[in-house]
This record gives C-alpha cells, structure tokens and sequence, in this order.
C-alpha cells in the first residue's frame, strides 16, 4: 500500500518501483524455497491516511496499520482476501526505523518509511 498523510502527500514510492521491488522480492521466495512459494502482489493506488503525520508519531505504526486497511476498503479492496500488508509512507519524525515488521497473528504487515533513507 502506498500511503501519504494528510499533511504530507510526497508520493514515497512510485507504482512501477513498488512493483519492481516485488517482482524481485517474489523472485527471491521462488529461489529460495526451491521453487514451492511465490507472491502475488498488489499495488495500490496511492491512499491518503486521515490524519497529519505527527499524530501517528504519537500513536504509533499500528494505527498506520489500521487506518491503511480502511483507506483500502474505501478504495475497493477486500483486504480480507490477503495474507500479508507492506506500507509505504513518508518518514514520520518519532519513527527512527526504517522499517518494521509485524502483525496480529492472522496477517503480517511491515511498515517502510520514506524513499530508503531515514
């Protein structure tokens, strides 16, 4: 999901990089569990998250989290239907990671800021 917040809406990744990067990591999964795991990925368009980024500099990555999951329903997308999330963002200014890697026991979610770089 490529997300921009309301107050910031610098596009961090564009929909050929973003497929481009799966495409490779995809090619990864195939090599290296010889061929018996592949991704299928989807790129969406860009969402805009409610709120101004230092609010969730506050909350913290799990609100991202939710608050993506709604913009995609809103968009169309039966988020039920996936296993896995990635998230792009603009860096957020109490976030001094990179990225991060989680989820809630059903799915997994990973959370990348900025454009590589923090």
């Amino acid at each position: 999901m490529r997300l921009v917040f309301r107050d910031d809406t610098e596009v961090p990744i564009s929909e050929t990089a973003a497929a481009q990067i799966m495409h490779e990591v995809n090619d990864f999964y195939i090599e290296a569990s010889y061929n018996k795991t592949h991704l299928v990925s989807t790129i969406t368009p860009v969402l805009t998250l409610p709120y101004p980024k230092l609010d969730y500099a506050f909350e913290g990555p799990g609100v991202i989290l939710t608050d993506a999951l709604e913009a995609a329903r809103k968009a169309g997308y039966a988020i039920e239907n996936y296993d896995f999330f990635v998230m792009r963002h603009p860096n957020v200014p109490t976030f001094d990671w990179g990225g991060l890697g989680g989820g809630d026991g059903k799915t997994g979610a990973v959370w990348l800021q900025g454009n590589g770089s923090v």
